[in-house]
């Protein structure tokens, strides 16, 4: 049988046994029911022409008509770039302990300033920790954390270490302060790993920051704690 569609009025030969199903156009991808009319045409012998799966373009502009589809791509393996940062966090968090303790056993510290590094290796491990587990979970509020403060944190220590490098004359430069440049530049390499592998396609995917709406990526909170996102464009929440 023949068929037009009812959006471009294409003709589409279909066989007998798909009527009363729903089939997709091969010239706009348009579903519609292929009810067979009183008057419509028939064609002996013709194959059917499978219907196409409309292919999304790699632009961001994705049309999300099935939700199944978009459902399934909130929810993947964790991607490479997510992998990656969360790699850089947990070498940030061995790093700061370690250097902690290093201060702690060979620092000779007198008793007033224990308290001070035991709440810095404290609130480092609880918002180091917190900022690991909603990474590996897929959680927005840890992807907002790991941009925005990374990005602030990477811009001062890598200043920090600038200035350590050039306090004075090379030759009056202490062995503290290559330690101190070093160190910051170390953080500072880190913090812009994660900042820019969380900015990838692929971690916006996995922490679900694409409307289903229009298929636009977005950064914006629905909520105080980004449990749901709000499109900047068409205004939808989900």
């Amino acid at each position: 049988m023949i068929l037009r569609c009812p959006a471009c009025n294409e003709k589409v030969r279909l066989a007998d046994e798909v009527a009363g199903k729903k089939v997709r156009c091969p010239q706009c991808q348009e579903v519609f029911a292929a009810n067979l009319p009183e008057d419509a045409d028939h064609a002996d012998g013709v194959q059917v022409e499978a219907p196409r799966r409309r292919r999304r373009p790699d632009s961001e502009e994705r049309d999300y008509d099935d939700a199944d589809d978009f459902a399934s791509e909130r929810r993947r393996s964790m991607p490479g770039s997510v992998i990656v940062a969360v790699i850089a966090v947990c070498v940030m968090l061995v790093m700061e302990l370690s250097l902690s303790l290093l201060v702690l056993l060979l620092g000779n510290l007198p008793p007033d300033r224990l308290g001070g590094i035991f709440a810095r290796m404290f609130i480092s491990g609880v918002l180091g920790g917190l900022v690991l587990w909603g990474l590996i979970v897929g959680h927005r509020l840890a992807w907002q954390w790991g941009r925005v403060l990374g990005l602030l944190g990477a811009i001062l220590m890598l200043l920090v270490g600038i200035v350590a490098l050039t306090a004075g004359p090379p030759q009056n430069n202490s062995l503290a302060q290559f330690i101190i440049a070093g160190v910051s530049l170390f953080v500072s390499a880190c913090l812009f790993t994660i900042v820019f592998a969380l900015g990838s396609r692929s971690a916006k995917v996995y922490f679900a920051l694409r409307c289903p709406g229009c298929g636009k990526f977005t950064s914006s909170a629905g909520d105080f704690f980004f449990n749901k996102a709000k499109c900047k464009k068409c205004g939808e929440i989900w």
